[in-house]
């Protein structure tokens, strides 16, 4: 019998032939679809998904095929009704895939011709890739993640709003965090653990569990991997994103280091604090920064001192409590 297009699609990629032919022969054989290839962290993905339809429609593709990583599959199922067809590979051979068109000649020839080839590949941070190494400082002061996908990328104007993630779906998780111990609206998860910014020293957010246990919280640790220790006095919690964020909004409260889990927490009812390092060039901040107009979650965001003791965890806690001005 023979193959549909998308399985013939994933055959080739488990041929393992993710380089210049196999992208070539992928592109020719299914003229009509425009691949767009979300490679990076959970916010990379988040924000690759929520322009996807604007894309379409501005640039009347007739169909998108978004190949992502297994390991982010959760977000792209909360994007359902923006693309036509979903490819996912493991994060080995999405790595693998992305390395084919960032460095070898598979890049600089479609980079080049992509407006003479149907379909076009796109590859959240490789087009205009070059344009970005040469003016990184200028880039970061002056742009932010959201006019990076939206603009740079997706080349959309300014008027466009991005898509809001569908959370209807999260799973019912109220059995599992009973069993562990979380209370609505008397819980926090702590995200100490990042790979965008700079990590924050660990005594800070011992310091900040040990507060909030006094103040009568329950504490759990988020941890996506088996390095990723909980800190003393914490559960440590393992989910997928989905589940993650089920558990968020099922405990009310979270304080993160800023990484991809806050760009999904403002589309949920939840208080999130949201911490910077202080040792970070000033344009990251604006880079990285929060504040979608139709968020549902209450965020506040913090700054990071090591040189001032106990800064800020009396803000946060007083922002948990709702005491913040």
């Amino acid at each position: 019998m023979r193959k549909s297009p998308r399985k013939q699609d994933m055959h080739r990629f488990r041929l393992g032939i993710p380089g210049f032919f196999g992208c070539l022969g992928l592109l020719i054989k299914n003229r009509r679809t425009h691949y767009v290839l979300s490679t990076y962290g959970v916010g990379d993905a988040l924000m690759a998904c929520a322009y996807l339809k604007a894309y379409k429609n501005a640039y009347n593709i007739p169909h998108v095929t978004l190949v992502g990583k297994k390991s982010k599959e959760d977000i792209f199922r909360m994007y359902q009704g923006e693309y036509d067809d979903l490819m996912i590979l493991s994060d080995k051979k999405m790595i693998r895939l992305t390395n084919a068109f960032l460095f070898d000649f598979a890049y600089h020839f479609f980079y080049k011709w992509r407006f003479r080839i149907t379909p076009a590949v796109i590859n959240c941070h490789i087009k205009n890739f070059d344009m970005l190494n040469k003016n990184d400082n200028y880039f970061y002061e002056t742009a932010t993640m959201e006019g990076l996908y939206k603009s740079l990328l997706f080349m959309l104007p300014e008027n466009v709003s991005a898509t809001a993630p569908d959370t209807s779906g999260l799973p019912d998780i109220q059995e599992i965090a009973a069993a562990l111990g979380a209370k609505p609206g008397k819980s926090v998860l702590l995200l100490p653990y990042a790979n965008s910014v700079q990590m924050i020293d660990m005594d800070f957010w011992e310091g900040l569990a040990e507060r909030l246990a006094s103040e009568g919280y329950a504490c759990f640790t988020n941890s996506s991997t088996p390095k990723e220790s909980a800190l003393p006095g914490t559960a440590k919690v393992s989910f997928g994103i989905a589940e993650t964020t089920a558990f968020i909004r099922y405990c009310g409260n979270m304080v993160s280091l800023r990484n991809g889990m806050c760009d999904i927490a403002q589309y949920i009812d939840c208080k999130m604090a949201v911490v910077y390092p202080g040792r970070v060039r000033a344009g990251t901040r604006l880079f990285y920064a929060l504040g979608v107009s139709d968020s549902q979650a209450e965020v506040a965001e913090f700054s990071y001192s090591a040189a001032v003791e106990g800064k800020p965890i009396t803000e946060i806690v007083d922002f948990l409590k709702g005491s913040q001005q």
